[in-house]
This record gives structure tokens, C-alpha cells and sequence, in this order.
């Protein structure tokens, strides 16, 4: 009776300690993406930003063929269809114009959602692409050894690897006390 209720609550113990290693990976799992939702919402909001800014000197640029082209058709160097190109391209520009504002503004608000919890549109983004990658790449692959399990399995993995393939090269090499059992 004792070792039946000695085991049955050890499986007990041990089914809650599964229960609590389960846990605690599917919590870091969501974390994890977590992270990788809120960085594309970053990235995508990085991106809407240059198209916009894209579509603006298009839009511009639209805008001052038209009116180049308006001009020339007053004097009469141009026909009238070429006019109505440029004013059916300054169309589509302006168009564009407004879906890239459109975009930008849908993935501010979808970044401003995953990240502030009172809802605060008021930030700006700092682009990595505007700074100097070259020089954080050992403290980002440290800081991702640090924190990232997978990553740290893979290194030991790696480590524990090299430590074999030396081993196996070790056993190629004489042995200095193999030449002293086999004189002659």
C-alpha cells in the first residue's frame, strides 16, 4: 500500500514537473513570437515609410511633366494626346501616393498597437539601415548566443563536434608510449 501511493504520487510529481517544462516552452515559444510579430511590424513600417517617401518624388516628378507638358502644348510643340498621358500618369502617381500613406499609416498603427500599451502614435523608427551594421555584428552574434536557446544548442553542438574531430585526429598521431613497449 505505501509503495503503491509512494509511486503514485512520485508520477504525480513527475507528471506536474512535465506539465511545468510544457509550460514554460510553449510560453517561450509565444514569446518568441511575439518578437517576430512586433520586428515585422517594424520592418514593414521601416518599408511603407520608403515607399512613401518613393511615391512623393514620383508624385513630383509626375507633377512637373504634366505642367512641362501643358506648357509645351500652349506653344504648340506637343500634341494634345501627349498632354492627357502625362495628365493620366500624374493620375496614377497621385494614386500611388495615397495607397503608400494608406500602407504607412495602417503599419504606424499596427506597430503602435504591439508595442505601446496607452496606444501612442507619437515615435518615430531609428532604420538600422541608416547606421553602421558592420561594427555591432560580434555583440549582436553574442548577445544572440546569450539569448537564444537554439542557438546555444547549436554552438554546443558545434563545440562538441570539434572536440570529436580533434579526439579522431589525436588518434592518428603516434603514441610516445607505444615506442617504448615496441622497441627493437
Amino acid at each position: 500500500m505505501f509503495t503503491r501511493r509512494f509511486f503514485a504520487e512520485r508520477g504525480g510529481l513527475s507528471a506536474n514537473v512535465g506539465c511545468h517544462g510544457l509550460a514554460q516552452a510553449r510560453s517561450e515559444i509565444a514569446a518568441r513570437g511575439l518578437v517576430v510579430t512586433v520586428v515585422q511590424a517594424y520592418y514593414g513600417f521601416v518599408v511603407a515609410q520608403r515607399k512613401y517617401a518613393t511615391s512623393q518624388r514620383a508624385a513630383a516628378e509626375a507633377q512637373n511633366f504634366f505642367d512641362i507638358s501643358q506648357k509645351l502644348e500652349r506653344g504648340g510643340e506637343v500634341a494634345h494626346s501627349d498632354v492627357i498621358k502625362a495628365e493620366i500618369q500624374f493620375q496614377q502617381q497621385q494614386r500611388d501616393l495615397q495607397q503608400a500613406e494608406l500602407e504607412m499609416n495602417r503599419t504606424r498603427l499596427e506597430l503602435a498597437v504591439l508595442v505601446f500599451p496607452d496606444f501612442n502614435e507619437n515615435f518615430s523608427v531609428w532604420t538600422i539601415c541608416n547606421s553602421r551594421i558592420s561594427a555591432c555584428i560580434p555583440e549582436v552574434q553574442a548577445a544572440a548566443a546569450r539569448k537564444n536557446p537554439d542557438l546555444r544548442a547549436a554552438t554546443s553542438a558545434l563545440q562538441a563536434a570539434n572536440q570529436e574531430v580533434a579526439i579522431a585526429w589525436y588518434g592518428f598521431l603516434p603514441s610516445p608510449v607505444a615506442g617504448l613497449f615496441f622497441r627493437h
